[in-house]
């Protein structure tokens, strides 16, 4: 997550603008790790075809 933040940053350095939003594909993600995401704003889906477009 916390190399993710590293990059979003960049992007919005980079472009001038946030990201409309940021999201996480993964079949396994720690507790951990989902907690700091809800914090960031990040979403996390654990398939590809949940993800709403």
């Amino acid at each position: 997550m916390y190399v993710l933040q590293k990059k979003v940053e960049f992007y919005e350095k980079k472009h001038g603008r946030k990201p409309d939003r940021i999201v996480i594909i993964s079949p396994m993600v720690s507790d951990e790790a989902k907690k700091l995401a809800k914090e960031l704003g990040y979403e996390i889906y654990s398939y590809a075809g949940d993800l709403k477009v």
